[in-house]
């Protein structure tokens, strides 16, 4: 018993074992890219996967552990984000809309219609822009297009987080009543819609020679 022991737990049966995974994991990874209809399914599993995953740790790494253990980098990252979208947003209401407002710039606020946007470092687009990078390098594709596909990503993240902004000041003259609406259920999921935009033109189009490699 004790030879049979040994001989079954010795490193060529563990070889053997590690060749079979292997090839069952090909084969699963042949049959999932040969069908057109599990592999979409397949794909869409880890975007959705990796996109609330994200979500919730990083709920947990803000609320629970305040951002240990780079509190002062992240504080002082997200304030600067801070200060460039309320900027950026204050220079779009300026010159593309007739509205008159006024600005508290200590406060990062807009006054506007008898109502106010405050802009602070929850609006930062900070998790988003981390949520992307942390999409884009757990998700399959070669690294030398990712090296332009993600700063490409945090552009249209923070443009998407401009247009937030902006529509929400706009609103504040028609629909002021429906600012909380709106905000938490129509311009919030804007980040997810242009994510996925994003990642089906990544999947799609950009990576697509390498899918099959």
């Amino acid at each position: 018993m004790y030879y049979e022991t040994l001989f079954t737990f010795s490193p060529i049966h563990f070889f053997s074992i590690s060749i079979k995974e292997k090839i069952l994991k090909s084969n699963i990874h042949k049959t999932i890219s040969n069908n057109p209809f599990l592999r979409p399914i397949v794909e869409l599993a880890i975007f959705v996967i990796i996109i609330f995953g994200f979500h919730y740790l990083y709920r947990y790494w803000a609320y629970q552990l305040q951002f240990w253990p780079v509190y002062d980098e992240i504080f002082a990252l997200r304030a600067w984000l801070t200060d460039i979208v309320y900027r950026n947003s204050v220079w779009l209401l300026t010159y593309f809309t007739p509205y008159e407002f006024t600005t508290n710039d200590q406060q990062h606020t807009i006054y506007i219609a008898g109502g106010y946007v405050g802009i602070n470092q929850s609006c930062s687009g900070f998790k988003q822009f981390l949520q992307w990078i942390v999409l884009m390098a757990l998700y399959p594709g070669p690294w030398k297009k990712k090296l332009w596909y993600i700063p490409l990503g945090l552009l249209v993240v923070h443009l998407v987080n401009l247009l937030r902004i902006f529509g929400l000041s706009v609103q504040l003259f028609y629909y002021p009543q429906y600012f909380d609406f709106a905000h938490d259920y129509i311009y919030r999921p804007m980040f997810y819609a242009a994510m996925f935009a994003l990642w089906v033109l990544w999947n799609e189009k950009v990576r697509k020679v390498d899918k099959n490699a």
